[in-house]
């Protein structure tokens, strides 16, 4: 986790509570929702673009950890378990809120013409959130994890991948970011 050093104390705690009772597996959860909760919701809303999205993925990588907490072999920080977990929920919240939009435009007529919003910023904000969207999901994801401070060791163990193909997919997501926004430079 890019904001806090890595803690073999906390870890070694949380794993021995998620072993033993059910009351204390509930508190080794709680302990990895108060440490980590804030990092996997600013995660989530920077893959999601939705508050509300990134509360469902925030739930379901909890529900998650809570399932497997006990099971976990410690082959990785529990946080780069969590928050690998965190991109997965994120990508399928993100999925499933696609096809629900889809339907739903295919459903509705096109809206009249003419009520286009006169905020420019709001327009822009548009813009970026289309062309954010329009990136394959393993880009936005590794543009989401780097600008919540990960490093790119960090996006490797989050995302199961080699630091290499991390810094050669972010570069591959910044021009596609920029080619998405009509950016030549």
């Amino acid at each position: 986790m890019p904001s806090e050093p890595h803690d073999p104390r906390w870890e070694a705690e949380v794993l021995t509570l998620a072993r033993g009772s059910r009351a204390q597996a509930r508190r080794a959860t709680t302990m990895v929702v108060d440490r980590l909760g804030p990092t996997v919701l600013r995660l989530a809303r920077r893959m999601t673009r939705s508050e509300a999205d990134a509360r469902d993925a925030m739930q379901e990588t909890f529900v998650a950890v809570d399932r497997g907490l006990a099971k976990f072999r410690g082959e990785a920080r529990i946080s780069t378990w969590v928050h690998r977990i965190a991109v997965r929920a994120s990508l399928r919240v993100a999925a499933r809120v696609r096809r629900v939009q889809l339907r739903a435009r295919e459903a509705k007529s096109m809206p009249p013409a003419g009520h286009a919003d006169p905020m420019a910023t709001f327009e822009e904000l548009e813009e970026l959130r289309r062309a954010l969207a329009s990136l394959q999901p393993d880009h936005r994801a590794i543009l989401a994890l780097t600008a919540e401070g990960f490093t790119g060791e960090e996006c490797a163990a989050v995302l199961g991948l080699p630091v290499g193909t991390v810094w050669s997919r972010l570069h591959l997501a910044r021009r596609a970011l920029r080619a998405a926004l009509g950016d030549d430079g």
